[in-house]
């Protein structure tokens, strides 16, 4: 492979601190192997030589690489994640001082790190999380290991539903101390603590570490930069990052520590990776547009290797069904592409899978956490159905009957759990002590609309919840009361439409939400498949020859709930130049407003 005067320039750096700033699709990977091929051949020990990228998957894609590059070297250089280093050293240490520290998230412990949450959040509130919840603790608690902040810290600046966090946090360090237990979060601070406090293990691990070079710099946190400034005293540290690509604020990384770090070492050289490969011109040119509305980021030049190619398209529809046949359609068209569906949240591939499924296209996805029939929205509806097709049943009726709009209250319900029920709760409820004339006419049609329940197909059926019972309105009025985001819930809902339409009975439709809820959670993935979906950050590192980007509405992506748009703007970057040949953006607008993206996208095009 003929590499270019840029790429050679960047190989040739020796000794002291470099940063490499490198667009996508432009060569960072093949910079780091040829570098440490060079570095060894003119007398680096290989054995000194370390190289940390962000997953396993790319270390072993790094070592398969490196093995096929033309060399007589016999001893190669080390490929890890900066987690299974980190892990390295505090194994190191649980030798030397006969200390053990298991992993809860390691096969051989059988501990759930869910579970664990959902037990201390249990005795605390007496009811379980959400899987939002959980979530949240679960962000704190990476982004307080790795910006090293406490919890005070973290408090003030992101915004937690959990009244409790504090507790939680507290008594889940306890947990892990007591029972000698680290996380996966913990991993990098923990061994950093030990170099720190035991002189032996820090000389040990110095001597076995000359070269250090980093792959996504972007994503390294504080904490896990000054572990490898600790390793390398000498600071013969090389990063290769793309500033603009920082996706990993929930994980403690961001920009500001890639920029404080070239700061902190004004003196030493920056190398410009400036050619994309990967995508033609009219992608680059478009995604730089985007990028460079950003005011938190390192200037750099951006060119396009492939002068010419399709521009990008900008789609609109008017709902997510249109948008799901528009991409049924384009992916049976398209005979040898490989194709990437991208979607800021994972919510929005049970509309994807679900239309893949029907028509039988082969996919893969990565098993992800999805809140579907635990979420309060699907509850409801079910509940809805249930007591339609089990209209006695008090105990469901006293879970919906104040979601409806229909002024039935508590001292009702209360009564009729003080009565044997021999007839639906409608009829029942006429029997209620002195109940005004105006109930009766209220109580037979709400019997009438649970009765049209059963009998219409289950998407005409969710409309008749919608409107006739007033749920969409009380979802909004629960979203604007609980600080929740309306947009997320309405695209829910519109989900639930979208599967409630494929299905032909209550029956098969509770077993399509089963059936895609263990799809999603459970799949494996399936990489030889042409089609794949994947989030933002999972979609990160990869490329497909065609790629959509998905449910681009505001509230969607960007999010209506986040406070750092910049970095809403950095995933939208990186969703865009995946592509290598073709790239569709696409807006439904049942989903709300356009996004900002999108809008800029539009004028963009209409001043050429």
């Amino acid at each position: 492979m003929k590499l270019s005067k840029e790429q050679q320039s960047a190989i040739s750096h020796n000794n002291g601190p470099a940063l490499v700033l490198a667009v996508p699709g432009s060569g960072k990977t093949t910079v780091l192997l040829n570098r440490a091929h060079r570095l060894i051949q003119d007398g680096a020990k290989p054995e000194k030589l370390i190289t940390l990228s962000f997953s396993r998957s790319t270390v072993s894609t790094m070592k398969q690489r490196f093995r096929e590059l033309p060399n007589s070297i016999t001893t190669f250089p080390g490929f890890h994640t900066i987690h299974s280093l980190a892990y390295q050293i505090i194994n190191s240490y649980s030798s030397l001082r006969n200390k053990r520290f298991r992993l809860i998230e390691s096969p051989e412990i059988k501990i759930d790190k869910y579970k664990i949450i959902e037990q201390l959040f249990y005795k605390i509130h007496h009811a379980l999380p959400t899987l939002r919840q959980k979530e949240d603790i679960l962000l704190a608690l990476g982004v307080i290991k790795n910006k090293a902040i406490t919890v005070d810290e973290f408090k003030r600046q992101y915004s937690s539903s959990i009244s409790s966090l504090s507790e939680i946090i507290e008594q889940y360090d306890k947990f892990k101390r007591q029972n000698q237990l680290i996380d996966f979060d913990d991993m990098v601070p923990f061994a950093l603590k030990l170099l720190q406090e035991d002189a032996y293990l820090r000389r040990k691990y110095r001597n076995f570490v000359e070269y250090m070079q980093v792959d996504e710099g972007q994503d390294t946190s504080l904490v896990q930069l000054n572990l490898i400034e600790m390793l390398c005293p000498e600071k013969n540290i090389f990063i290769v990052a793309d500033d603009d690509q920082s996706i990993y604020a929930f994980r403690g990384a961001g920009p500001e520590v890639l920029l404080s770090w070239h700061k902190d070492n004004g003196n030493m050289p920056i190398y410009y990776l400036s050619t994309n490969y990967r995508c033609p011109k009219p992608i680059v040119s478009t995604s730089n547009n985007i990028i460079k509305v950003n005011s938190e980021r390192l200037s750099k030049p951006i060119r396009a290797f492939q002068s010419t190619g399709k521009p990008v398209k900008l789609l609109e529809f008017s709902s997510i069904t249109e948008q799901i046949e528009y991409l049924i359609k384009d992916i049976k068209d398209c005979k040898d592409d490989s194709i990437g569906i991208i979607y800021r949240n994972n919510v929005s591939s049970i509309a994807v899978v679900e239309a893949l499924e029907q028509h039988n296209i082969e996919f893969g996805i990565d098993p992800q956490k999805i809140e579907l029939l635990n979420h309060w929205i699907t509850e409801d509806i079910l509940a809805f159905f249930h007591l339609a097709y089990n209209p006695m049943d008090n105990r469901t009726f006293s879970k919906i009957y104040y979601k409806m709009k229909k002024y039935i209250s508590r001292k009702h319900i209360d009564w009729l759990n003080g009565v044997h029920i021999t007839n639906s709760v409608f009829d029942s409820l006429k029997e209620y002590p002195s109940l005004p004339n105006y109930y009766f006419q209220r109580l037979g049609d709400m019997k009438k609309d649970f009765m049209s329940i059963t009998k219409l197909p289950p998407a005409q059926a969710m409309e008749l919840i919608l409107k006739n019972l007033d749920y969409e309105d009380y979802v909004k009025e629960r979203c604007l009361r609980d600080g929740l985001s309306v947009n997320f819930h309405e695209h829910l809902l519109n989900l639930l439409r979208t599967v409630a339409d494929s299905s032909k009975s209550y029956p098969l439709f509770l077993g399509r939400l089963e059936y895609l809820e263990s799809v999603i959670s459970n799949s494996n993935r399936n990489t030889s498949a042409k089609v794949q979906l994947t989030t933002t950050h999972g979609s990160k590192g990869l490329e497909y020859d065609r790629v959509y980007v998905i449910d681009v509405a505001l509230g969607q992506f960007p999010m209506q709930d986040t406070k750092d748009i910049e970095e809403e703007r950095r995933l939208f970057y990186v969703a865009m130049t995946r592509a290598k040949k073709e790239l569709s953006i696409i807006y439904p607008k049942s989903l709300g407003s356009i996004s900002p993206f999108f809008q800029e996208l539009l004028d963009l095009y209409r001043q050429k």
